[in-house]
């Protein structure tokens, strides 16, 4: 069952006092869960509404708050029900073991995915439902795709509620929720549908306002960026074409952050990942060996002379081959051939392969792939181009926080009547220019040595002017 919608329409209600009547129609000493992003919020945003409810409708509930249990009875049945906070992918841990009968979500878009996987697959009773609530979050949420997009294919029941749906809320306050909102959180929240957030910062901006990026080319190009100071740097590329500017390379719908550049890697690591799969049950085959024993009778040997010395070999070879911790000789007469399955074959080179993986990945990584202790190449000139790598990124870097350190100090400076100029000095990173430095400081101090005993030796001679 899967309940979404606007806020304040009831779904919290109307699921929670479900679920336990359900519970209570179809098991009797069954084990249940109530989840929620935390044990806190499940219990004010239901367990403490819910048990007066039941109540009144003449239910006993006894809440144990230090174990995180609530037991419910009704007559001659009783049920047990777990609450759980679903915060972190850590999470997932705390409900695995567990056999449960049925188990609601308040609040499922909360949740990460892990911890929801993991508490539908401790239902395993004959009969087990699950049921689901959840505010609208945006389009590309896992749950809307894997849940609601297909609530068919799964078997469930899936309601839509609306702020009108909720007989509790006059007509002022539908009115005071719906003058609240505007844009997609008015969407969100009164219509309660699952809408990307455009808009926030222009509000005359919607899906409509976009158009795609004609072809042909461009007279002129710009970048433009917005450096961030809290949220992430956002920079972007544009095109002049007939006097009209258009942003290029335009991240895919419900991508507000772009395109990632790892987005491939799971395809080549799945490749990977096949390869080193197989290359384990290769192993595993050839590992544990199979031999093929062939026993040629003589031409003039009957068949049950033929028959006898089969099964004596057989006997003998079975009883060789299940010997443990000793080594048992293997003896018969005849033309018999011991060969091992397989050996005749070669195992496909796996080492290209792998290796084109690899630098797919560090090329989605971009970094030097001996930080990843990939060392493909052991040669000096190598280890140096590595050491150039690792500094002209760290040089970078520098370059990128110096406007930031800069800024910091002035603002510092100018707010205690500083007026002096400063300058931003980095310690030398360059380990080659280390080692020449030193080895010129090395060769300069030998030949100063050189030059002063030299003088020494021309003014005892009295060459000296």
């Amino acid at each position: 069952v899967i309940c979404d919608g606007a806020v304040r329409s009831g779904k919290t209600f109307c699921m929670s006092l479900s679920f336990v009547l359900w519970s209570f129609y179809r098991f009797n000493g069954a084990s249940f869960a109530f989840c929620g992003k935390t044990r806190q919020s499940l219990r004010r945003n239901v367990i403490v509404p819910l048990i007066p409810m039941l109540e009144e409708l003449g239910f006993s509930c006894t809440e144990k708050l230090s174990a995180g249990i609530l037991n419910i009875k009704y007559r001659d049945k009783e049920n047990t029900y777990y609450l759980f906070g679903g915060k972190d992918e850590s999470s997932a841990a705390l409900i695995q073991g567990m056999t449960l009968s049925g188990v609601l979500f308040d609040e499922a878009a909360l949740m990460p995915r892990s911890f929801v996987e993991q508490a539908l697959a401790r239902c395993s009773v004959e009969g087990s439902t699950f049921w689901f609530n959840c505010n609208p979050q945006h389009p590309m949420h896992w749950f809307y795709k894997e849940w609601i997009q297909k609530h068919s294919e799964k078997n469930a029941l899936y309601i839509h509620f609306t702020m009108r749906d909720n007989p509790s809320l006059s007509e002022q306050m539908i009115k005071r929720y719906e003058n609240l909102y505007s844009g997609a959180f008015y969407e969100r929240f009164v219509l309660g549908k699952w809408t990307a957030v455009y808009g926030c910062v222009y509000p005359f901006m919607n899906s409509k306002s976009y158009c795609d990026v004609p072809e042909g080319e461009f007279s002129e190009y710009a970048v433009s960026c917005d450096y961030g100071t809290v949220n992430p740097a956002s920079f972007g590329l544009w095109g002049k074409q007939q006097g009209v500017w258009y942003r290029m390379l335009n991240p895919a719908p419900g991508a507000l952050h772009g395109t990632s550049l790892l987005k491939g890697l799971p395809f080549v690591s799945s490749v990977l990942l096949k390869i080193i799969g197989t290359i384990g049950n290769n192993f595993e085959r050839l590992g544990n060996l199979r031999f093929a024993v062939t026993y040629k009778p003589q031409s003039n040997s009957s068949f049950e002379c033929t028959k006898e010395s089969v099964k004596q070999i057989a006997d003998e070879w079975s009883k060789a081959m299940r010997t443990k911790g000793e080594v048992c000789d293997f003896v018969s007469a005849g033309d018999v051939s011991i060969k091992v399955i397989g050996a005749d074959n070669q195992i496909i080179d796996s080492d290209l392969p792998i290796r084109h993986m690899l630098e797919q990945i560090i090329a989605k990584f971009s970094i030097p792939p001996f930080l990843l202790g990939l060392n493909w190449s052991s040669t000096e000139r190598m280890s140096s181009q590595q050491t150039d790598i690792l500094t002209s990124e760290l040089k970078y870097y520098r370059q990128q926080l110096n406007p930031v350190i800069s800024k910091i100090c002035s603002l510092w400076m100018k707010t205690r009547g500083i007026g002096e100029e400063f300058e931003i000095k980095w310690y030398n990173i360059n380990l080659q220019d280390e080692k020449e430095l030193a080895q010129a400081r090395l060769y300069n101090a030998q030949a100063r040595a050189i030059e002063i005993e030299n003088m020494q030796k021309e003014s005892e001679a009295g060459w000296a002017q």
